[in-house]
């Protein structure tokens, strides 16, 4: 059988053969998880193996090699999400093809960086970073990394922009004055802040439109 590649750069690749099927199978059936990783890290490695590997690879090498293919697909992602390994769900939250449900999972993973991926995944939904935000502030409160990121992202919530307004960090409240989704009320609010970089947010915003539908927020 063939299998036709499909790699970041170019959609059609030489044709695998039958020959090399076989030898990706035997390949990340070795029982050196180096020689395993290897064959994993492989462009050239199909979905379908990737997907068979998946369901019963369990070093952690090995399994982040799976989770980091641009091959890997939703399917594949899906099997990983539970994975007790940090750089397997670091990889997973950051991948372009992990489905939206998924990313709302991790968003509940008590692990800073995680929640960073899921934010920072242009695919994440509404839901996903209104949850990142708040395990993030659970579990490290004075960690200012993913309100930050909320801040600055284009599905914040007008409420979650609100929650921000007022957090302990000026970036994070910089961003929340720059975000185009900052209710009028934030805005207004936070003119009167004076820290130096959240008055810089304001002279950078000047002439943007900001919505109006909170005025008395």
């Amino acid at each position: 059988m063939k299998t036709t590649i499909t790699t970041l750069n170019e959609e059609t690749t030489t044709p695998l053969t039958a020959r090399e099927e076989r030898m990706f199978r035997f390949l990340i059936a070795d029982e050196s998880p180096y020689v395993r990783f290897k064959a994993l890290s492989n462009p050239a490695c199909p979905e379908h193996i990737l997907y068979e590997a998946a369901k019963t690879e369990t070093h952690p090498k090995a399994l982040t090699a799976i989770a980091t293919h641009p091959e890997a697909s939703g399917r594949i992602l899906h099997l990983l999400v539970g994975s007790a390994e940090h750089s397997v769900r670091n990889a997973v939250a950051s991948h372009a093809h992990t489905r939206a449900a998924d990313l709302i999972t991790l968003s509940t993973v008590k692990n800073i960086y995680v929640l960073g991926w899921v934010v920072l995944n242009p695919n994440a939904p509404k839901k996903a970073v209104t949850l990142a935000l708040k395990t993030a502030l659970s579990i490290a409160p004075m960690s200012d990394f993913v309100p930050f990121h909320v801040a600055r992202h284009p599905r914040a919530s007008q409420s979650v922009l609100r929650s921000l307004e007022s957090h302990w960090s000026s970036r994070v409240r910089a961003e929340v004055l720059k975000n185009p989704n900052a209710p009028f009320g934030v805005v207004q609010r936070l003119m009167g802040d004076d820290d130096d970089l959240v008055r810089g947010a304001l002279a950078s915003r000047l002439g943007v439109s900001v919505r109006v539908s909170d005025v008395a927020s």
